[in-house]
């Protein structure tokens, strides 16, 4: 049996995994510049394929691979919702998920730091997901 450690870290990474692509595929429709949708797309495509390594690491542990809280999606699309109508540009859409790029990093280095009795499996693939996350946000900085 998985300990406690490594279960909460693959999930949370699960459900931040989750999220992007969430708020990847919310914002697409909204971006006009073709060099941003192809970066995003190729984002999007990371982060599901990071979903998948990390639900079958969830598997092998004998747990099913949560979703996010309903409650955070919802307000999470009502901001985005917002914030696009009042600028519905590029750079806001590159703003946005900016934010959340660097929440997501905030939120699994805690999370790693909070678990430090979780498995290197779990460790390494938390840490793949903070470089994901940094890596697209590096890339957002141009677009803004």
């Amino acid at each position: 049996m998985t300990n406690p450690d490594t279960a909460d870290l693959l999930e949370q990474c699960t459900v931040g995994s989750r999220k992007a692509v969430e708020k990847i595929d919310g914002m697409l429709p909204h971006v006009r510049d073709r060099k941003l949708g192809q970066f995003l797309t190729q984002n999007r495509k990371q982060h599901h394929q990071l979903e998948a390594q990390l639900v079958r690491q969830l598997a092998a542990a004998g747990r099913t691979a949560p979703d996010p809280s309903p409650m955070a999606q919802l307000i999470s699309r009502a901001q985005m919702g917002v914030r696009m109508a009042l600028d519905p540009t590029d750079h806001q859409a590159a703003s946005i998920l900016l934010d959340g790029c660097n929440t997501e990093v905030k939120v699994i280095t805690e999370r790693m730091n909070r678990c430090q009795s979780a498995e290197p499996k779990a460790r390494q693939a938390a840490q793949q997901l903070v470089q994901v996350e940094e890596q697209m946000a590096q890339g957002l900085r141009a677009f803004l």
